[in-house]
């Protein structure tokens, strides 16, 4: 399959000097589950954050099923983003962002309406379907506050859904979890992964990782060290970084 996401040669500076993302560059295709491990500081949530169009760049370009999304404009040195193409691409934080004064069932119906400009009675159709397949729909009524951690997150994955993207963004959003939390929403990673969802993941859960990936890649100092299929990275990396970054979650 072709590439949906381009990412040529991006750079991204935060203090003058000090480098995030160091001339990176890195394809997505339609059907790749991409999956992102590294120190933390190694740049990753930046570059997330930067194909979503929420951080400028400093150099470089990221198109989108093949038109310029991010880039550069060279007459002000200004990033430019594609807002049709933004719409087109789903996140999800680690911290929910859940609207606290709107019920799940309204979390969900806004974006369509005010987005999409989708009825109202189609959005809660679509709203109430995702939902019950999350198994969240005796929730519908129940405010951010009145839910688990686990629950919110489901919320978060479902909201994102709702525009219907071709690709879905997800930075460490089991790190605010219990343990036992955990397992619910990797159950709706799979579920997504089983739908050929195109994702690319950040998260330290290795045997996730391993399980659910197309492909892993390790960043660190702003830059891609290795990337290949999971067999390849967690059983016989050919970088010393990557094998020693694996190493510290060695059983």
């Amino acid at each position: 399959m072709g590439s949906l996401l381009s990412v040529r040669n991006i750079s991204k500076s935060f203090v003058r000097g000090t480098m995030v993302l160091r001339d990176l560059s890195l394809e997505v295709a339609g059907d790749d589950r991409l999956v992102i491990i590294g120190p933390s500081g190694g740049g990753k949530s930046t570059l997330i954050r930067c194909i979503m169009g929420l951080e400028e760049i400093d150099g470089g370009q990221i198109d989108f099923i093949g038109n310029p999304y991010v880039y550069v404009d060279k007459n002000n040195s200004r990033t430019r983003i594609d807002k049709q193409s933004q719409l087109k691409i789903g996140m999800v934080f680690q911290n929910y962002t859940l609207f606290p004064h709107l019920s799940v069932l309204q979390n969900l119906v806004l974006a369509s309406v005010k987005v999409r400009k989708e009825s109202r009675g189609d959005a809660k159709e679509k709203a109430t379907e995702l939902l019950r397949r999350f198994n969240l729909l005796d929730k519908e009524s129940e405010y951010p506050n009145k839910l688990s951690g686990g629950q919110k997150q489901r919320v978060a994955i479902a909201r994102a859904l709702m525009l219907e993207p071709k690709l879905m963004l997800f930075d460490e959003i089991t790190s605010a979890l219990d343990p036992e939390l955990v397992a619910e929403v990797l159950d709706v990673m799979h579920q997504l992964a089983r739908q050929d969802m195109a994702m690319v993941i950040i998260t330290h859960e290795m045997e996730f990782a391993r399980k659910i990936a197309t492909e892993v890649a390790l960043i660190d100092e702003g830059q891609i060290i290795e990337r290949d299929v999971p067999e390849i990275i967690f059983d016989n990396a050919n970088h010393t970084r990557t094998r020693e970054f694996l190493s510290h979650f060695a059983r």
